[in-house]
């Protein structure tokens, strides 16, 4: 069985500390790029997990055509910060 090659379009704690662990977890699936505004954090964060592939436009991430799955953690990394806060969450 191949294995899901997932993108992430966010550098953020959350993602490297909960995000990262969980799919590298999973057997069918591996991270193989990480897009952020920011091209030298994508490729820093990418480093650290080993993803193959850093991006500093989200559009270049969601575009290529290795990728399978895009997780999208800007909104879920929204939403944790602002429970965690006290903030209201609508989903």
């Amino acid at each position: 069985m191949n294995k899901i090659s997932w993108g992430i379009l966010i550098t953020s704690n959350f993602a490297q500390n909960v995000i990262f662990p969980s799919v590298s977890n999973c057997v069918n699936s591996e991270f193989t790029g990480i897009a952020s505004r920011n091209p030298d954090s994508a490729e820093e964060t990418a480093k650290k997990p080993g993803i193959p592939k850093s991006y500093g436009l989200y559009e270049e991430l969601l575009t290529d055509e290795s990728i399978d799955a895009v997780a999208n953690m800007k909104v879920i990394d929204a939403v944790f910060n602002s429970a965690q806060t006290g903030g209201s969450v609508s989903v």
